[in-house]
């Protein structure tokens, strides 16, 4: 499983090991972050394409994302990454996030929970 940290300097994890610097990379990170946070709604290849690499035209833009989600697919769960109807999406629990957490505590008005995973400010250092 892949672990991120985001209350406080990036920190990203796989299987409890620090992640390899292919999975580090800002663009690799950035598409296994917004998935992970996108839900059940999915995303799709055009829209992450345009939203990562806006500089390139739409071709190599999705080919730098096919290529990207190579990467981030090697490290997560067989099976986590959905390409059904033209979204991707990532599976419920395949990418654990310090936020997902965060919010969770939020939302049960655990406060003392919630600032117990805040170590600074979001994703500092980075």
């Amino acid at each position: 499983m892949i672990q991120c940290r985001l209350l406080g300097p990036l920190e990203v994890t796989v299987d409890g090991h620090a992640a390899p610097a292919e999975l580090l990379w800002a663009r690799n990170v950035a598409l296994l972050l917004y998935l992970a946070r996108s839900g059940t709604r999915g995303r799709t290849r055009e829209h992450l394409a345009g939203l990562l690499w806006p500089e390139k035209d739409d071709a190599l833009a999705k080919k730098s994302l096919n290529q990207a989600l190579y990467v981030v697919r090697r490290y997560l769960p067989r099976g986590s990454l959905s390409t059904s109807a033209g979204s991707l999406r990532l599976a419920p629990g395949s990418v654990d996030l310090d936020i997902d957490r965060f919010d969770a505590c939020a939302a049960k008005e655990d406060w003392a929970g919630a600032a117990g995973l805040w170590k600074a400010p979001f994703s500092t250092g980075s």
